[in-house]
């Protein structure tokens, strides 16, 4: 998904073990759960439904969790639902230490967007990949 994009987040109804349930709370990551951003700790017991927008720029992935709580103050394990990563249309290449790099790349297959892993370039009549094509000094 392209950045600033609002998702929503859909989840079963929770059972409270002991006591009754009192709440949900959702968090997500987009640094592969080094930290994470509480999104809201208020979540009624009838919603199981939350939309906002998360934080995160091209080549992270967020990770959305969500949790229960009961009427005594626990909380149930935090359940994830699946990444989500984060991309910018078109193509990057950057020259670094003198070989061009394949920096990032998306192109839209099927009405998704896939990411490109390799961009072959012709030098010479030979193909190669840009990652090991030095370009001749200027």
């Amino acid at each position: 998904m392209k950045p600033n994009t609002r998702i929503t987040c859909t989840w079963g109804a929770s059972t409270a073990g002991s006591g009754s349930l009192s709440g949900y709370e959702i968090r997500y990551t987009a640094n592969n759960g080094s930290s994470y951003t509480t999104v809201s700790t208020t979540i009624g017991t009838g919603t199981r439904t939350y939309s906002f927008t998360p934080q995160a720029i091209d080549g992270q992935q967020v990770i959305v969790q969500v949790r229960a709580k009961n009427s005594y103050g626990k909380y149930s394990s935090w359940g994830n639902f699946p990444a989500i990563t984060i991309y910018t249309d078109g193509m990057s290449v950057g020259k670094v230490n003198s070989t061009i790099k394949h920096l990032r790349a998306y192109v839209k297959v099927g009405g998704q967007m896939k990411k490109i892993n390799y961009i072959k370039v012709k030098v010479g009549g030979v193909m190669r990949n840009i990652d090991q094509y030095t370009p001749p000094a200027n």
